[in-house]
C-alpha cells in the first residue's frame, strides 16, 4: 500500500479493523512502518479495554437507523477488534456494539442493562439538587 491511501483519510484507521485478521495485521504493519509514532497510538487503543466513540449525529426515533449507527456508523470511527464499544450520540441516544466471539453477546446486553438501570437510581438519589 503506498502512502496516499493512509492519508487520504487519517480518522478512518478504525474501518480496517474490519478486515481479515491476516490482512488487518499487514496493514497494522505498514502503518507502524510509515511512522514509529503510530505503535504508541495503536498501542493505546488495543491496550484499552473498551472504547468510547461520540457521535456528532442525532438519530431520531427510528430504530433501525439508530441500529444502523450503534452496528457500524459511518464506518470510520469504530474499533471493531475491541470487546466492546460504547456509542453516544450528541443528542443522548447511546448503545453499544460488542465483539462477541470472546463473550456471549446477551451478557454484554445484560451488563449494560444493569450499568443503565442501576446508575441512574444510583446517581439520582444522591446527588442534591
Amino acid at each position: 500500500m503506498s502512502r496516499s491511501k493512509f492519508t487520504t483519510c487519517d480518522e478512518c484507521v478504525g474501518a480496517f479493523t474490519t478486515l481479515d485478521r491476516n490482512k488487518w495485521a499487514e496493514v497494522r504493519k505498514q502503518l507502524i512502518s510509515i511512522h514509529s509514532e503510530n505503535t504508541v497510538y495503536l498501542d493505546t487503543i488495543e491496550s484499552a479495554l473498551f472504547t468510547v466513540y461520540l457521535d456528532d449525529i442525532e438519530p431520531d426515533e427510528d430504530e433501525t437507523a439508530i441500529a444502523r449507527n450503534m452496528m457500524h456508523g459511518d464506518g470510520k470511527n469504530r474499533w471493531f477488534d475491541k470487546s466492546f464499544q460504547l456509542i453516544i450520540c450528541s443528542n443522548g441516544v447511546y448503545g453499544v456494539n460488542a465483539e462477541h466471539s470472546g463473550l456471549d453477546g446477551s451478557i454484554i446486553g445484560k451488563m449494560f442493562q444493569y450499568i443503565t438501570q442501576n446508575d441512574f437510581e444510583y446517581h439520582w438519589s444522591i446527588i442534591p439538587i
